[in-house]
C-alpha cells in the first residue's frame, strides 16, 4: 500500500474483471477482510431511478420543478443566486 493509501490491481486481476481506468469499485472491510466488488453502473443508475422516481412524481404533482428545486439547494447551502 502507497503512503496515500492506494493499491495496486496486478493485470491479470484487471483483465479477468474488465477494470479499466476510472472502473468503481465497492470497499467492504469486516475483521481484518478487505473486499473489492466492482460496481456496475448502469445498475446504480437503475436503482438510482427507480427510488426517485416516485419523489419526482410527487413534486410534480405539487408543481415543484427543476428550478425551484436547484433555488431550495441553494438556499440551503447558502448560496446567492
Amino acid at each position: 500500500m502507497s503512503s496515500r493509501g492506494q493499491i495496486a490491481i496486478p493485470a491479470d486481476v484487471r483483465d479477468n474483471m474488465n477494470l479499466e481506468k476510472g472502473s468503481k469499485l465497492l470497499v467492504v472491510s469486516e475483521g481484518d477482510t478487505i473486499l473489492l466488488r466492482k460496481i456496475d453502473e448502469s445498475a446504480v443508475e437503475a436503482s438510482l431511478e427507480d427510488v426517485l422516481k416516485p419523489m419526482w412524481e410527487e413534486a410534480e404533482g405539487a408543481g415543484v420543478d427543476e428550478e425551484d428545486v436547484e433555488e431550495l439547494v441553494h438556499r440551503s447551502r447558502g448560496v446567492e443566486e
